[in-house]
């Protein structure tokens, strides 16, 4: 072994050896737990394309939770009551809807839910 690779074998051996404490586990966020979305906001949305018949890409733009260029949102089933952030229509439980994916940081407008209807009203609109 080349003698001016030891020291940074040294190092590397030494800075292995440090007790250091688990890095922290992130806390999975789940729609139960998040915050209601406030209905008065009245975001810019639009619906910019649908890549999969489960998700779709948005833009939405707000002053309050704040700017997604190209945001993905997921289909599923609500277990809680809401507004839709499109049409202002209530949603029931039971309702299909889309809202952002959650990964990595929660986005300003997690809470958000659109109607599935309304999504594919959207598209339609756009489209004629």
């Amino acid at each position: 072994m080349d003698d001016s690779a030891a020291p940074w074998l040294r190092t590397v051996a030494a800075i292995g050896s440090f007790d250091m404490p688990g890095a922290p586990r992130r806390r999975s966020i789940t729609r139960d737990r998040l915050p209601s979305w406030d209905a008065a906001s009245r975001p810019t949305i639009r619906v910019l394309e649908r890549p999969t018949p489960d998700t779709v890409m948005i833009s939405w733009r707000d002053a309050c939770t704040g700017h997604y260029g190209y945001q993905k949102w997921r289909l599923f089933t609500t277990r809680r009551r809401g507004t839709c952030a499109l049409s202002r229509r209530p949603i029931e439980i039971g309702d299909s809807v889309y809202s952002p994916q959650l990964l990595g940081s929660t986005p300003g407008n997690a809470a958000a839910m659109v109607l599935a209807a309304c999504v594919d009203a959207a598209r339609a609109a756009e489209a004629a």
